[in-house]
């Protein structure tokens, strides 16, 4: 048996561009967002910085960053449209102090190619949670 072992590192700058709609019940706050997160690729450059390979009765052969070819066409995917949609909880202690729960989901529009006929859309279910202190 043969096990091929890679990890690809690529840098996106995210611009979202959201709704939100928040109405306030004594000290509960709740919200309603959903929008278009508009992913940029910055780098255009595909750095494997590890590849391992293992074959049966052979030594583990390494190689260390490989960079891809220039004559090879720039991957295509640069630009990355996804929806998101999510709602917020906030638990307001004081006029200064809330706790907030916001869990959200995510879904590229655009499908990735995992096998020659199967295409799947990427997508993220998060929950985040932390602390707010107005000042």
């Amino acid at each position: 048996p043969v096990e091929i072992l890679t990890e690809n590192t690529k840098s996106y700058l995210q611009l979202p561009l959201v709704l939100q709609y928040a109405f306030d019940i004594n000290k509960l706050r709740l919200g309603l967002r959903a929008g278009i997160l508009n992913s940029f690729r910055l780098d255009n450059d595909t750095d494997i910085s590890a590849l391992s390979l293992e074959i049966e009765d052979f030594s583990s052969l390494d190689i260390m960053h490989r960079k891809r070819p220039r004559n090879r066409r720039k991957d295509r995917v640069s630009y990355r449209p996804a929806m998101t949609a999510g709602l917020g909880i906030e638990y307001n202690f004081s006029n200064r102090l809330g706790l907030v729960i916001q869990p959200t989901y995510e879904r590229d529009f655009d499908k990735t190619k995992v096998k020659r006929n199967k295409k799947i859309h990427s997508q993220s279910l998060s929950l985040n949670t932390g602390l707010i202190y107005k000042f």
